[in-house]
């Protein structure tokens, strides 16, 4: 029961574990006015209701969007407990790294700015780096949704490491804080396996020796649904990686870096090998004819043989198979793979439902540690498929050699323990969404959420040597 019981000590206050770096406390002024800039489904369905549940602590001063979704956005905080001092909707085109000039004057000389402490960015990526580098202009604390930028075409996914850089350099002429908000940070499951490795590799010295990601997104989009996409989209040349798959990439070089305790090893330049499948290798796979034989009677098989594949050549990776290693001195100090799938199984039963409708994750990880302990983390969200009112399925497994006498040889625990050791946790919540939503508390009060932008310096590394290698191997097709 050792290794239970540990868990237990950690996790005494509140929901989380508080220990010195984890963000859950600070020196840092909490936030009481605020800007949000970006208000999609996403805002709405995560953050929405914290920032209404603290109504009295917070006031919104500005909200910033797009002029297509001022219905929506005005419609989302119709009957909200607090209303937006102001809202002001941009031109539709600046969706795609909007001029930082033209931002500043149409920002600056808005009222609510000069009163604002913080800043929410939760718009498409590729106006992430903008709006953050005003923000930071105006010395506001930042919260701003993964990935921290993206890129008009694959030819500049270098520049995921120059947008970091421009940052990062940018921050340093402030004290504010800058939040990266992504869920596995600050996620109950897997922060008690990041406490579980920290105690077991500290005590008997035996690092992380390999590192295996299987995710399935379930989101099904219809072919001639691509070129319109602009929410999680594919046509500017990136896909899976920069959408859900960012949060494991993050996963992998954050726990690359427990072997730094062992090992002097280099996590800014792992070695990757990658294969990806595109839109249009998809369309080749299941076409008009397959949707023809099980959507009888619908337009969809017409639509899609109308359409040419070349148009998607430049489209970015659908799914993505990752092999790859860190090394020190030569060596090999871990390996990793990664199978980041959005083809999988989908409960979107309607093809005129929106594309991000009925999404399916499954996940699983496995870590081992040599010959002496194997972690097992599953959940996948089926539920879906039968409206299933049970808690949603999250596991967790650990076994340990026998010649560590003094650990339990295996650990379980599933949903309904994670509730069991957090009171405050209510079975029926879903994981990710807790997390997200804590990460912005954290915020709010003036911590880091475990989650500060400088912590991400080698899952942008590592993200941007994948990008690498699947250009290469694209200009060698």
């Amino acid at each position: 029961m050792k290794a239970l019981t540990t868990a237990r000590l950690l996790f005494v206050h509140g929901n989380f574990i508080v220990r010195s770096g984890c963000g859950s406390c600070s020196r840092h002024m909490p936030t009481r006015k605020l800007i949000v800039a970006g208000c999609g489904p996403h805002f709405r369905e995560r953050y929405l209701s914290v920032l209404q549940e603290r109504s009295d602590q917070i006031e919104i001063v500005l909200v910033v969007d797009l002029e297509a979704a001022e219905p929506s956005v005005r419609s989302a905080f119709f009957e909200a407990s607090s209303q937006p001092r102001a809202f002001v909707f941009l031109p539709d085109n600046w969706r795609i790294q909007p001029d930082l000039s033209k931002l500043r004057a149409t920002l600056d000389k808005l009222t609510g700015v000069a009163d604002a402490d913080s800043i929410m960015i939760c718009t498409e990526p590729k106006a992430h780096k903008v709006f953050a580098l005003w923000a930071l202009e105006h010395g506001l604390a930042i919260f701003m949704d993964k990935p921290v930028s993206a890129f008009r075409c694959l030819q500049d996914a270098e520049n995921l490491n120059l947008d970091f850089d421009e940052l990062e350099s940018a921050r340093e002429h402030t004290t504010t804080r800058f939040v990266l908000s992504c869920e596995r940070r600050m996620h109950l499951g897997y922060r008690y396996v990041e406490d579980f490795l920290e105690r077991f590799m500290t005590r008997y010295r035996i690092p992380i020796t390999s590192v295996n990601v299987n995710f399935g997104g379930g989101k099904w989009i219809l072919p001639f649904e691509f070129p319109i996409l602009e929410n999680h989209p594919f046509k500017y040349g990136y896909g899976v990686l920069l959408h859900s798959g960012y949060h494991y990439i993050d996963l992998l070089a954050r726990l690359a870096s427990f072997n730094k305790a062992i090992f002097d090893f280099d996590l800014m330049h792992p070695q990757v090998n990658v294969q990806a499948i595109y839109p249009g290798d998809l369309m080749r796979m299941i076409d008009s004819d397959t949707y023809a034989h099980i959507l009888p009677g619908t337009e969809i098989s017409e639509r899609t043989r109308e359409l040419k594949y070349a148009e998607f050549t430049n489209y970015g990776e659908l799914d993505l198979s990752i092999q790859g290693c860190y090394r020190a001195f030569g060596k090999h100090v871990m390996g990793f793979s990664a199978q980041l799938v959005e083809t999988s199984v989908s409960a979107r039963s309607a093809p005129i439902d929106p594309p991000d409708t009925g999404r399916m994750r499954q996940e699983s990880v496995h870590i081992h540690l040599g010959h002496f302990s194997s972690i097992t983390v599953t959940t996948n969200s089926f539920g879906k498929l039968i409206d299933d009112d049970e808690p949603e399925e999250f596991n967790i497994t650990i076994a340990t050699n026998p010649v560590m006498s003094d650990e339990r040889a295996v650990t379980r625990l599933n949903r309904r323990d994670l509730s069991s050791m957090h009171m405050s946790v209510p079975l029926k919540a879903k994981l990710n969404k807790l997390s997200r939503q804590s990460q912005l508390n954290a915020f709010l009060d003036g911590g880091d959420a475990r989650s500060d932008l400088g912590s991400h310096r080698y899952t942008i590394a590592l993200l941007a040597e994948i990008y690498r290698q699947i250009l290469r191997s694209r200009d060698e097709n």
